[in-house]
């Protein structure tokens, strides 16, 4: 297939459209607020093991704020060693995911984000990991593995605050390895799913330009 089709610059074709609104990753940050305050509801309903794991989790922070990485990772693996199946302990593998997503140490991201995206208690950390699981396949120009967990994010999550963002990196996906009949499916159900967005209007602008 002629991938000129699908454009090769950030202002023609159907990557043209589907480059701009690139908000993933500044929508990802946001959710830190929304993470906090599961954490300390989900503590406050527990007991020791959640009292003490929370503490650890609160230290390993600590010790990141002021520099001391060595400790806070200590403190971040100690927490997952030993309270594994509290809520600290999955977000402390959240935060080691994007810890190591920042040193580009992709294959450890992964690991510990797999374990929160399928396993995570409470439920409310599997689509934040499985959001970060995309932008690490998309930072790695990985398109078909982006492509496979954006759907799996979309199937699983359609009514997540994330959705429509993870739907249009999805349909960019398609785009990047050529798919023009899954570039515009994807496209359509924007439209249906998100009417009046921001991301139906790009959605729309990009059908148009596979006319």
């Amino acid at each position: 297939m002629d991938n000129t089709a699908f454009g090769k610059t950030e202002k023609s074709g159907v990557l043209g459209f589907l480059k701009e609104p690139k908000k993933l990753i500044a929508v990802i940050v946001a959710a830190v607020v929304i993470i906090v305050l599961i954490i300390v509801f989900a503590v406050s309903g527990g007991g020791k093991a959640n009292a003490e794991a929370s503490d650890k989790l609160s230290q390993a922070y600590a010790s990141f704020s002021v520099g001391n990485q060595d400790a806070g990772l200590a403190l971040l693996n100690d927490l997952i060693e030993n309270y594994s199946k509290t809520p600290a302990a999955y977000q402390a593998r959240l935060f080691l995911g994007d810890y190591y997503t920042s040193v580009q140490n992709y294959p450890e991201a992964l690991r510990f984000l797999l374990q929160t995206s399928n396993d995570a208690k409470p439920e409310d950390l599997r689509p934040l990991a499985l959001a970060r699981i995309v932008n690490i396949w998309d930072i790695r120009n990985e398109f078909v593995n982006a492509k496979d967990a954006a759907q799996e994010f979309v199937n699983k999550y359609p009514d997540h605050f994330l959705t429509k963002s993870i739907y249009l990196s999805l349909a960019r996906y398609y785009a990047l390895i050529g798919d023009v009949d899954n570039v515009r499916r994807v496209c359509n159900e924007i439209l249906v799913k998100f009417p009046g967005s921001e991301e139906a209007t790009i959605a729309d602008n990009t059908i148009k330009s596979l006319a």
